[in-house]
């Protein structure tokens, strides 16, 4: 994303699904947008920097941990679908946080398993 005569430019598509950059915009005052790829396209998310989604972790979460499934919303809760690379540079994976309460654990789609 760049800011082009004072309008932000965001690139036309994406194949990198659930990719997620949290600050795209280095910070606009008080706001912050954050871009996640979702059907093939970037959506930009404005929020205030001490109230939004939560971003996806840094590093993919491990099969089977904990994860608060109320959805990234608000200030509380893990996105529901976070994508990284596979460790070996090629591949990209997505892991949900699925279930309900305490049992809300995070899941690969297994596009790294052999990477």
């Amino acid at each position: 994303m760049t800011c082009e005569n004072q309008i932000w430019e965001v690139p036309r598509g994406c194949d990198e699904p659930f990719n997620f950059c949290v600050d795209a915009t280095g910070g606009v005052r008080d706001n912050i947008a954050s871009a996640d790829c979702e059907e093939g396209s970037w959506v930009i998310e404005w929020t205030l920097s001490s109230f939004g989604p939560i971003p996806c972790p840094a590093e993919p979460p491990a099969d089977d941990m904990p994860c608060d499934a109320t959805g990234g919303t608000e200030s509380s809760g893990d996105r529901k679908h976070c994508g990284y690379p596979c460790s070996g540079g090629e591949g990209w994976s997505v892991i949900s946080c699925t279930g309900e309460g305490s049992d809300a654990k995070w899941l690969s789609d297994g596009a790294c398993d052999g990477a």
